[in-house]
């Protein structure tokens, strides 16, 4: 999967928490429009900061992700558990 397509996998994602998702956005979007650039009139630092905030957004979210199936896993008690919930359905 690409970068870009990760990205907004993960801000779809509801699992990721608002707070990373909206910190995120409104860090990289306010450094396109904040005035005071580092390089006025070339668009590379602001292509740096999102590729620095992209990739820190995808480990963080990716973390919270991963984080949740251990999670799920420790209140189980057994390593290699998984709790399913089912019911059985007759076609006939």
């Amino acid at each position: 999967m690409n970068w870009l397509a990760r990205i907004l996998y993960l801000l779809l994602d509801t699992r990721v928490s608002s707070r990373k998702k909206l910190l995120f956005i409104v860090v990289v979007a306010l450094y396109w429009v904040f005035p005071a650039d580092l390089m006025p009139f070339l668009p590379i630092d602001d292509l740096l900061v999102t590729l620095l905030g992209g990739w820190l957004f995808t480990r963080s979210a990716d973390n919270d992700i991963s984080n949740l199936g251990s999670t799920v896993r420790k209140k189980s008690g057994k390593k290699d558990s998984i709790d399913v919930e089912g019911r059985y359905v007759d076609d006939d």
